[in-house]
């Protein structure tokens, strides 16, 4: 499972220093506003494709199985990710699309049978912040191996897909075993659910405005892609000591939701500090900073939505997923819109969001009233 998480990962992040390359051999003759047009979809289209299956694979899940869906899942994504070696703006769409249609099956099912596996709440928190951590593990390998690539040729995305079938084979192979009894408990139930979608867009789609801001200076000459890549990689490494931090304090299956405030604020702080961020060591610190809060939101998030009634496990979860990828979207095509507009990231309204859903958390976050 792990292993499954952590391919998935690393191969869907490999593509995005790419993305250029990709375009610009696609769309020789193409504008630099209409290339980074084109990258800013092509961003956009994989988190379109999970928003929209994300929730079915859960809801499918809930009534015919989890582990047989999630091999599906990981097959198509990665005979997907082999079709993108085409640079053909048609077959460039269709992968991405195509390849966040599987990749919605991935997060979702894995966290569900990782919940339906535990015995207690303190089992399902390291449980998932294991998950969670190898998966910003993949986000850290990921964008050096798409830049260590040197040009966008079939043979690296054979490579990643051939990454993600090992983690098929490794799932195939494993013994199953029967879901431990779960401990009763509605902290997460449906009553709160749609506040904590909510927050899975805002956590995933601040990380997003840097993330496709960072990709689009690269295609203006602002920023090498070298540069691009390590920044991106020092998200992974930042979220990823997140994890091993709450791993190891332990406070997950306690103080869920009074810590989400706290990193909600210190979200839209850090959306904030972006808009003066220029120098490079200016840029790399607003951006783990943000990293830090938007792991640590994810994380929380599917643990309280994860608390809810089993026989819905598989679809809450897959919404949360399709809330985290709407986030990813709009922050892609809002950036995207701002810079080609402004030249400046789409952070002000986002901030002020944060804050205002953050101040309105300490209620929710509080203590729950007796009934």
């Amino acid at each position: 499972m792990l292993f499954a998480v952590f391919a998935a990962s690393l191969a869907g992040t490999a593509v995005l220093p790419l993305l250029p390359e990709l375009v610009a051999q696609a769309a020789p003759g193409a504008t630099s506003a209409a290339r980074q047009a084109h990258i800013s979809a092509l961003a956009a289209a994989g988190p379109v494709g999970m928003m929209v299956a994300a929730p079915l694979w859960g809801l499918t899940s809930d009534r015919m199985g989890r582990r047989p869906l999630l091999l599906l899942g990981l097959g198509g994504f990665a005979l997907t990710l082999a079709a993108m070696g085409r640079p053909q703006l048609e077959s460039l769409y269709a992968s991405r699309l195509l390849n966040g249609l599987f990749a919605g099956a991935v997060s979702p099912l894995a966290f569900a049978i990782a919940a339906d596996r535990a015995g207690s709440p303190a089992d399902r928190a390291r449980a998932f912040t294991s998950l969670n951590a190898v998966a910003y593990a993949g986000y850290l390998v990921g964008p050096l191996l798409g830049d260590w690539v040197t040009t966008a040729e079939a043979s690296s995305f054979h490579a990643a897909a051939a990454t993600v079938g090992a983690s098929m084979l490794a799932l195939t192979l494993s013994a199953d075993r029967g879901a431990a009894p779960v401990a009763s408990g509605d902290e997460g139930g449906t009553a709160r659910r749609a506040p904590l979608l909510i927050v899975s867009a805002m956590g995933a789609g601040s990380l997003g405005v840097l993330h496709i801001a960072l990709t689009l200076r690269t295609d203006t000459r602002d920023l090498s892609r070298e540069g691009a890549a390590w920044l991106l990689s020092l998200c992974g490494v930042v979220m990823l000591l997140a994890q091993l931090v709450w791993l190891r304090v332990g406070w997950l299956a306690s103080r869920a939701r009074r810590l989400l405030s706290p990193a909600l604020l210190m979200l839209a702080l850090t959306l904030v500090a972006s808009s003066y961020a220029r120098a490079p060591w200016a840029l790399a610190a607003v951006l783990a900073a943000m990293a830090w809060a938007s792991a640590t939101v994810s994380l929380l998030t599917s643990y309280l939505i994860s608390l809810g009634p089993r026989k819905r496990l598989g679809l809450n979860l897959g919404a949360q997923c399709a809330a985290a990828a709407a986030g990813q979207t709009l922050a892609a095509l809002l950036t995207s819109w701002e810079m080609a507009r402004a030249g400046g990231a789409f952070v002000w309204p986002a901030a002020a969001a944060a804050i205002v859903l953050a101040g309105l958390l300490f209620e929710f976050g509080g203590r729950r009233r007796p009934r």
